[in-house]
């Protein structure tokens, strides 16, 4: 399922747009471009789309573009799949030859830049050791027992005739259902 989903115009001229639409998965980019005419009465034909890769960008990004796909009444796309490997601060850019209208000659060798930037996001993060770790997992699960405790941060919601038991089965529901959290019941170790 997609973190982000984007909509929005990559570039325009007096006779082409290239639209993007943008899924971000991770470290997993998906771009969808459509490329249109603004004379309504053609179609852009003839698309070429080539990754203008170089070499020092070739260690932050993996990227592949499909062929260009036609389907009678709609604009010709394209699909674009960035894999980040690391950060980077330099965009990749596309390499786009179209025929957007049959008086206008040919475009040939447009550059467009792709919005693609990798970030600390995907840079390696230093764990902590297993002592803290362990140090800090206990003080959550033993030492502050009021860390546990839901009516410290959740008021029963529920009129008092009807049991606990129920209200915190629904809470779990909904903490499982609307935020995915897993909610374990009530041990010695919790409250």
């Amino acid at each position: 399922m997609p973190f982000t989903v984007r909509e929005g115009t990559l570039y325009s001229d007096q006779s082409l747009e290239i639209t993007l639409q943008t899924q971000t998965i991770r470290y997993l980019i998906r771009l969808m471009l459509t490329f249109k005419s603004k004379d309504p009465l053609y179609q852009v034909s003839d698309v070429s789309v080539k990754v203008m890769n170089p070499s020092f960008l070739m260690s932050c990004y993996q990227i592949e573009c499909s062929p260009v796909r036609y389907v009678p009444g709609q604009p010709p796309q394209a699909i674009v799949m960035c894999m980040m490997k690391q950060a980077s601060l330099a965009s990749p850019k596309l390499l786009v030859s179209c025929q957007c209208s049959p008086m206008e000659p040919k475009k040939n060798g447009l550059e467009v830049k792709l919005p693609i930037f990798a970030n600390k996001v995907i840079e390696n993060v230093e764990q902590l050791s297993e002592q803290a770790f362990k140090k800090n997992w206990d003080d959550i699960t033993f030492k502050r027992p009021e860390f546990h405790k839901m009516d410290t941060v959740l008021r029963n919601p529920a009129p008092s005739h009807i049991p606990i038991s129920q209200v915190l089965d629904q809470i779990a529901n909904f903490f499982q259902g609307s935020l995915n959290l897993k909610v374990f019941r009530p041990t010695a170790n919790k409250v």
